[in-house]
């Protein structure tokens, strides 16, 4: 999920100041108050009560625990955790332009270069899986002259299958259609 982080900051400015707090009354519904102004609107009728968020449900802890998220990531916070990205997207961008400057590549460039790396290394795996099995179905087939029939014969076929597998992934190496 991609976010605009100046649409994050300019909502987070419009939210009412933080820091926030729960007020956990145990009369009612918890809900999400600025900080230190709990009793606000409630101990003072001239005072408006000032009610961020609140949560009816009825879990184990009537919400409180959503609440408290809600009253931790407050405006204050999210402006700071924003400031932070864009501080290390502009590090990671200036890292990545002295890299660049030094090795001529960037990021993108370097990982496909290191997954086209690891795709040969794969195939000469694949190559000596293949040189494996020809070398065994090569040796099968010239002790099979050495048994009797059908032992020999049922030696012999194994090894020419082998040799005929190594060069079927041979030839899917090379590009060619079977």
């Amino acid at each position: 999920m991609s976010y605009n982080l100046d649409t994050l900051r300019k909502t987070a400015k419009a939210a009412t100041p933080g820091p926030w707090e729960v007020w956990k009354n145990v009369h009612c519904d918890p809900v999400v108050v600025p900080a230190g102004k709990p009793w606000a609107g409630i101990t003072d009728p001239k005072m408006p009560f000032e009610k961020i968020a609140g949560l009816s449900t009825a879990p184990d802890d009537y919400g409180r625990a959503n609440l408290e998220y809600i009253a931790t990531f407050n405006p204050e916070t999210v402006i700071a955790l924003l400031s932070r990205l864009e501080q290390a997207e502009q590090a990671l961008d200036a890292t990545e332009r002295q890299v660049v400057a030094r090795s001529g590549e960037t990021a993108a460039e370097r990982i496909w270069r290191g997954r086209a790396e690891q795709a040969e290394q794969a195939v000469q795996r694949v190559r000596e899986l293949g040189d494996a099995w020809k070398s065994r179905g090569e040796h099968s087939m010239k002790y099979s002259e050495t048994l009797q029939w059908p032992v020999a014969e049922a030696i012999h076929e194994g090894g020419a299958d082998m040799v005929n597998n190594a060069n079927l992934i041979y030839r899917a190496l090379d590009g060619e259609q079977s």
